[in-house]
């Protein structure tokens, strides 16, 4: 019977890790954004990290709004637009509204008018009315006001060719 004593700890072992649940960094975004709305944002990052990594489009936009405030890392544009824009391509208005936003200002993007066009009028089809919308659809126009006609053609091809497009 003495041979068995290892297998039997070994599945006890198995079965106590098995039943402590997932390792922290593995409960999801509803964990991650009870921690952002904290203020631990550690913790957040921790949680959204591995699932934006994962195509999660509410984990990137968060990551993406971390990064554009600061909220525990460094301010990073270029990885603030990173994550608003694997977001931003999924559908979620938000970044797509921040993406716009960057794109016109130039920060974390090159400056382009056409892209932030596109995105802008994205956002502003994808909220409901409301405030956010209103945003959207003013920011949009004061950046189309700044366009060519050919610049506003362009936009606008962009945008009817747009479509969501499922995390890679």
């Amino acid at each position: 019977m003495r041979p068995f004593r290892p297998l039997c700890l070994l599945v006890s072992v198995a079965l106590g890790l098995a039943s402590a649940g997932p390792p922290l960094g593995w409960a999801g975004v509803r964990e991650g954004l009870v921690a952002y709305k904290q203020g631990d944002f550690a913790t957040a990052l921790h949680e959204f990290l591995p699932l934006a990594a994962q195509g999660d489009r509410e984990a990137q936009f968060y990551l993406g709004t971390m990064y554009t405030k600061g909220w525990g890392v460094a301010p990073n544009p270029v990885e603030a637009a990173r994550w608003y824009q694997r977001a931003a391509r999924q559908g979620v208005a938000e970044a797509q509204y921040n993406l716009g936003v960057m794109y016109t200002r130039g920060e974390g993007v090159p400056q382009d008018l056409v892209q932030a066009n596109c995105w802008l009028a994205l956002a502003a089809r994808r909220f409901p009315r409301g405030e956010s919308q209103t945003t959207a659809v003013q920011t949009r126009d004061r950046v189309a006001a700044q366009l060519t006609p050919e610049q506003w053609t362009q936009a606008q091809a962009l945008v009817r060719q747009w479509s969501s497009q499922p995390a890679p």
